[in-house]
Order: C-alpha cells, then structure tokens, then sequence
C-alpha cells in the first residue's frame, strides 16, 4: 500500500490516501487531490464549478469503487482484490485488547465483468462468421448413409501459455490453432463422407473464464496468453473451420459445447453464439438442453457427452440409465464421452462404455511441475447405424511441422 506520510502536505486541507487512485480515472483523481490541497468549495471555485456537488460526486464515485474491491480504511478493509474480482464479504477479528488480529476477505467475479466477457465473445462471433450462405454438397461423391462421423475435442485450453524449456514444448494461441487445424485436416482426409457429423467440444476449449487469469472456483493464477478477446478470436476460428468443412461434406451437423471447469461462463457464450450463427442453416443442429451433460443419438446408438469434473467416471453409466431410460432401452450400443484427465482413459461396463480422450494442448508449468505426461492427439469416430463403432481415425501432434 501507499504511504502518504512521506511527502510534504504542510499547507494541504487534506492528507490524501493515495491508494486511492487506482480506483479513479485521470479526472476523478484531479478533483479529489484539488480537494485536499484546498478543501471543497476553494477546489470548486479552483476547476471553475459552480456547485460543490460536481468534485463531491466524483470522490464518491471514486470511494464506492474501492469499497467494491475491499478497500475503505476507515472501515479496517485495506485488502483490495484484483480489477476483475469485487469482495462478498470481509470479516475482521481482533484481540483482547482490541487490535485487529487477522481479516479474512471473500471476493467473487465481477459481475460487470462477466458482462465484459460476453460482450467480447458475441464480438468475436460477429468478427469472424459472415451471415450464413449455404454449402452446396458435391452430389458426385459416395456417401455412407450408415456411417455417423463423431470429433472429440478435449481440453484445447486455449489462452494456455507455455514455455518450451520448462514444459517441453512451446503452447500459445498461435500454435494451438496451427496444431488442431492440422490434425482436422488430416483427419477430415481419411473420412468417408458420412450421413452426420458430430463436432463435441468436451470442455476446458479456452484456458480461462475471465480477463485476471485466475481459476474461477480456488482463484488459482493461470498461465496465459493474449488479449481474452484474441483468445475468443481463434476459438470461433478453430470451430467455424469445422463446422464449414463437415457442411461442404456431409448432410447434417451436429455441434455440442460442454461446460469444463476453465471454462463455465465463456463455454455457454460460445455456444449461444453459435447458435445464433447458425439459427438459419436447417443442416446444423444443437442440443435442446442446457445441462452439463449432453446426450444425442444417432440410430441404434446413444452417446454422453460431459467434460467430467463435477463427476465420478465410473457412475455415468447409471446416471445415463436413469436420465435417458427411454433411449437406454432403445440403444444397443451406449458411450460416454468425456475429457478432463488430459490423457486416454477407458472403462467398459455392463451395458456402457465411458471414455476419456486425450488433451490436444501441450502441458503448462503445473502439469510439468507434478510430471504429467499424454499423447497429444485428435480422434475420429465413425458410428454405425444399426450400433456400434465402425472404426477411428487418430492423428498426433507430434506428426505435425513444428509452429514457431
């Protein structure tokens, strides 16, 4: 904190609180030092006011901002959080003798800036998508009418920085659009050109939910790359190149965003947008609910789509029984699709298959620091109609040119 004990206010009405200016703009900080230099109604007649109101008023604006993120000594808050974060709740606890002994502060996303993010995100939509024009298909060309083609995007992590000398590999915006662009090329080369395709994005598609860089539930720092609206950027790019390659070559999308625990806020913005993106194109579909999970089917075959942070792995299959009985009972094949663990994992089970697919982001400074290690890579499944996988198609990052 800032002392202002040690310059020289002799002839000043006011000592000011310096601390005080990180919370006032360029003009609101002007009047409240003329305030204290000459008190109220001198520093009004001094900036040419014709009422005390105007520089009162800008010192409470100035003084409401600081009690918002913590800070109001006269009421022993003296602990501001971070610009983007406001404080819940301050409780403060003293000895006998008086002296306050320790302060604990709760603090919370601002809402406004939540509001910011949105706004960034809906931005970034209408940047990069142009109004819907519709994709021709190539009549010419053999479609498998039996075959469903489903992409599993985990744990991108987008925004993600990371440095090569101590995690292994370089990782920012640029080369994670590089890399997952490469990997669906290759993949959407070695598919046949099938009745529908799903694009699943399991979660954690961006690295943070808000413009500090800190985890939204422990507060925990994250290491970042880029503006929050350049993050939003490339993800609406990544995903829109899907979206437009499965159009040019397939009769139906289906597109479903799931909540991970980087991303809560920014994955339902993305989704929303999306939606209102495509609202006119009869060929994308998206899930009716707005649950963590999210399910669909495609013949004899029901799917589970969730990142897999608020649940247990091995009790999705009875969650999937008891949510979707009817179509339970219908299926002959039943899979769950999650991400969150970073690397392949896969269990199966009387009735149900639940699978975790690897992370295609490069590990970041906490993951090298516990020695976690995965197989960067991107999968295709392809579903038959009557039930079952049919085949996949994998491709790795390590096949990949190297992005400087």
């Amino acid at each position: 904190m800032l002392d202002s004990t040690n310059v020289q206010y002799d002839n000043w009405k006011t000592i000011p609180d310096l601390n005080l200016k990180e919370f006032a703009t360029d003009k609101e900080w002007e009047k409240y030092l003329t305030k204290c230099q000459y008190g109220q109604r001198e520093a009004s007649r001094q900036m040419g006011y014709s009422s005390n109101g105007t520089i009162a008023g800008a010192i409470k604006r100035i003084k409401q901002k600081a009690e918002k993120r913590g800070y109001s000594p006269d009421h022993s808050m003296d602990r501001p959080v971070p610009e983007s974060f406001s404080v819940k709740g301050v409780s403060t606890y003293y000895d006998e003798n008086g002296e306050r002994k320790g302060q604990w502060v709760k603090s919370s996303v601002n809402k406004e800036e939540e509001f910011e993010i949105a706004k960034e995100m809906v931005a970034g939509l209408i940047e990069v998508i142009e109004p819907f024009k519709a994709t021709p298909l190539d009549i010419s060309l053999e479609y498998r009418k039996d075959i469903c083609a489903v992409l599993p995007i985990a744990d991108i992590h987008l925004g993600m920085l990371a440095w090569g000398k101590e995690c292994g590999k370089d990782y920012d915006l640029n080369i994670a659009e590089h890399n997952i662009k490469g990997l669906m090329q290759d993949i959407f080369s070695r598919i046949p050109h099938c009745s529908k395709f799903v694009i699943e994005n399991l979660g954690d598609y961006f690295h943070r939910d808000n413009q500090a860089g800190y985890t939204e539930q422990s507060h925990n720092p994250l290491d970042t790359e880029g503006r929050f609206r350049k993050m939003a950027r490339v993800g609406i790019k990544i995903i829109h190149y899907a979206i437009e390659y499965a159009l040019n070559n397939h009769d139906t999308v289906h597109v479903v965003n799931c909540m991970g625990n980087h991303d809560e806020a920014g994955s339902i913005m993305f989704d929303e947008g999306l939606r209102k993106a495509y609202e006119k194109n009869g060929r994308v579909t998206f899930p009716d609910s707005a649950a963590f999970s999210q399910y669909y089917t495609f013949g004899n075959n029901l799917i589970g789509c969730d990142h897999g942070h608020k649940k247990k792995f091995d009790g999705l299959p009875l969650l999937m029984a008891a949510e979707k009985s009817k179509e339970w009972g219908e299926a002959t094949y039943r899979i769950w699709h999650t991400a969150h663990y970073h690397n392949e994992k896969m269990k199966e089970f009387p009735g149900c298959r639940v699978e975790a697919f690897n992370s295609v982001a490069n590990r970041d400074a906490y993951a090298a620091g516990g020695g976690w290690l995965s197989d960067s890579r991107l999968q295709c499944i392809l579903l038959r109609e009557d039930g079952g996988e049919y085949d996949r198609v994998s491709s790795y990052v390590r096949n990949l040119p190297v992005e400087k």
